[in-house]
């Protein structure tokens, strides 16, 4: 059985090229910040405000393409 060392060892911490792709696209097109979640087969998007949540609903396929992928893209105001 592996000890906690071993596991925490191998594993990688580093941010997710999508969801670093996606904060990228939304800092530099809108300057704000917004919070991603991946799932198996979606990502969500969390804005702090509903206008923004609109407009990336509207960018969703340029959003993909920066972050090279084709999961669901999933829109949600904190």
């Amino acid at each position: 059985m592996d000890s906690l060392d071993d596991i925490l060892r191998n594993k990688d911490f580093r941010e997710p090229r999508e969801s670093k792709a996606i904060k990228n696209f939304v800092k530099k097109r809108f300057d704000e910040v917004v919070s991603v979640e991946l799932k198996q087969n979606s990502i969500i998007i969390v804005s702090s405000s509903s206008a923004l949540a609109d407009s990336l609903r509207q960018l969703g396929p340029h959003i993909q393409e920066a972050a090279r992928t084709d999961k669901k893209l999933v829109f949600r105001i904190s």
